[in-house]
């Protein structure tokens, strides 16, 4: 309503801010608004209730979002720590600065040089106070990251919570977006730790990390291919005119496509040297998996052709003759070859078919185990 429109009301409407505030601050505060004051101010009670004790609550509470908010970010930087509220000197003054001071002095003396759109900023954090080092870090985000800031300043709506799980993030994954769409600042540091952890070794490619994302999809993605281009372990048995090694997620991936199968869902355990995959591309083609017996050596497990169909005697033949003179057979593991030739298999700790009926004496194995 303009000052024209007031000036046409009946006298008994004709009324001014002063008026207004002469008769809240006569008025009596009950404890329904001081609960409200407290559910507003959070973590900044203590500095909000000094600075507006009793009757003052209704300044606090009746002022506009983004005034508020300022004086929750001027409070914030004035703790010296940032959990502990800081004991206010003179709130009668500090409480007058807080009315009759503009937004940006009172940040500029709070901060110093400020960002462009930090109070837009402060803004969309909403209604309630956040937690002091968010401010902190709202504004050196702003500060220090252009991309970021534009993100920021773009943004009806943030919640603290997104500042939050921003400070976990590193430098070049910190985009609002991933942010506001993780579940929690848990989520957040084990999303970290995977960047890191691929950035340690290159992959196929020699790359380190990977690039900037612009979403949290976008960024799950990109680590995913990244852990896929993570070079295997050296091939058992080197290539040949017949036989070649799928020594790469990319060559899982392809080859699965071509032969119709699914050993592309098998790359984790061929990144780990669980298994590893062989294209065998004589007359007949087909597939290969090795399985690791560490330490002693590899096992041929399976043979399939297209769509793991069976393939013919010769040329399961020839696959078993060309591994046999790399000394890898087709048997079942140590362990197992073991487990079917003893006599009591209810012995083997914490197998399937422990027997807990049978009364165990470590001293059974001998010296030759070193158990006393």
């Amino acid at each position: 309503m303009s000052e024209n429109e007031i000036t046409e009301l009946p006298n008994q409407y004709h009324v001014t801010l002063g008026a207004v505030i002469d008769d809240l601050l006569s008025g009596q505060i009950d404890g329904d608004y001081q609960s409200l004051s407290r559910a507003i101010s959070g973590p900044l009670t203590d500095e909000i209730q000094s600075i507006f004790p009793d009757s003052y609550q209704a300044l606090y509470l009746l002022t506009s979002v983004g005034r508020r908010q300022v004086w929750h970010a001027v409070i914030a930087a004035m703790r010296p720590e940032i959990d502990c509220p800081v004991q206010i000197e003179a709130p009668g003054d500090l409480r007058r600065r807080f009315l009759r001071e503009s937004n940006q002095g009172l940040l500029e003396d709070a901060y110093g040089d400020l960002p462009a759109g930090f109070g837009g900023a402060l803004a969309a954090l909403g209604p309630n106070a956040a937690p002091p080092q968010c401010y902190r870090a709202l504004f050196d985000f702003m500060t220090h990251d252009e991309g970021l800031r534009k993100q920021i300043r773009h943004s009806k709506v943030i919640r603290p919570q997104t500042i939050a799980i921003l400070e976990e993030l590193d430098p070049p994954y910190r985009n609002l977006e991933i942010a506001s769409q993780l579940t929690g600042k848990a989520t957040a540091h084990r999303l970290t730790k995977v960047a890191r952890i691929l950035a340690r070794n290159p992959s196929q490619d020699g790359d380190h990390g990977c690039p900037s994302p612009g979403s949290l999809r976008a960024f799950v993605t990109l680590l995913r291919r990244r852990y896929y281009s993570t070079p295997f372990p050296t091939p058992p048995v080197p290539e040949t005119d017949c036989c070649r090694p799928l020594d790469t997620g990319r060559k899982m991936f392809d080859a699965g496509r071509r032969l119709q199968n699914c050993i592309s869902s098998y790359i984790p355990e061929a990144i780990r040297g669980e298994y590893y995959y062989y294209e065998w591309t004589g007359d007949e083609r087909a597939m290969i998996q090795l399985v690791s017996d560490h330490p002693y050596g590899w096992v041929l497990a399976t043979c399939l052709g297209p769509s793991n169909k069976r393939i013919a005697p010769a040329t399961i033949e020839a696959i078993l003759c060309h591994f046999a003179s790399f000394n890898i057979e087709s048997r079942h593991r140590v362990e197992v070859l073991i487990k079917s030739v003893d006599v009591a298999p209810e012995l083997w700790l914490g197998g399937d078919d422990r027997n807990p009926d049978v009364e165990f004496d470590f001293a059974d194995f001998g010296a030759e185990f070193d158990v006393a």
